[in-house]
């Protein structure tokens, strides 16, 4: 016959009481575990999605829009360095807008085409690139003279990646203050692909 000490037995017996302890507010819901008396746990084991159920979202971020936005405010750009005067003249322009993914503009007179592009150059901006996204830090437009008169300004690859980036980036923090004030406890977000933004909230069935 086996023999155990008695203190081991104590001991045992000790564990499994305050593992049972441990364990009562999982029996109970939310509101009657927080009323449970002090010397009790009130932490209930989150259970995940596949075991309490949730709400599960694959969110698309239209990270294009941003691009429009910078090739938009490029157009106006383009239009105020334009219309300043140099040597007691403006650089005269036409058919100035959005054509796909670039900004085209068409300079009046090829004396002035070179004026133009180094006026224009003057508008990149530095990309706020970084270590982890990988990318340099480059400028973000390039320009081109593509026919004749007619200019090309178009936001570099880096740029765009960088944009694009940036707009997840804060399309995901602002996802996680919403559902941090539903007081939901440990949801999953996070980027999948390019541009989605995967979202898993156990509990949540709205």
């Amino acid at each position: 016959m086996l023999y155990f000490a008695p203190w081991k037995i104590t001991l045992v017996i000790i564990l499994c009481l305050a593992g049972v302890a441990f364990t009562v507010p999982n029996f109970f819901s939310e509101k009657t575990a927080a009323v449970l008396p002090d010397w009790l746990p009130h932490k209930q084991v989150n259970l995940g999605l596949d075991l309490q159920g949730g709400s599960h979202l694959l969110l698309e971020v239209e990270a294009g829009v941003v691009v429009k936005e910078r090739l938009n405010a490029l157009v106006d750009s383009v239009r105020d360095t334009l219309k300043i005067k140099r040597d007691g003249r403006r650089v005269g322009y036409r058919s100035l807008g959005v054509v796909g993914d670039a900004v085209n503009v068409t300079i009046r007179n090829s004396d002035q085409l070179a004026l133009a592009v180094d006026e224009i150059e003057k508008l990149a901006v530095p990309v706020q690139g970084n270590v982890v996204s990988g990318i340099a830090g480059g400028r973000d437009i390039v320009v081109e003279v593509i026919e004749g008169n007619k200019v090309k300004v178009a936001l570099t690859e880096e740029a765009i990646r960088e944009r694009r980036r940036s707009a997840i980036e804060q399309s995901i923090e602002i996802v996680r203050r919403r559902i941090d004030e539903l007081g939901t406890r440990e949801p999953t977000i996070q980027r999948q692909g390019e541009d989605r933004i995967l979202v898993q909230v156990p509990g949540l069935q709205d």
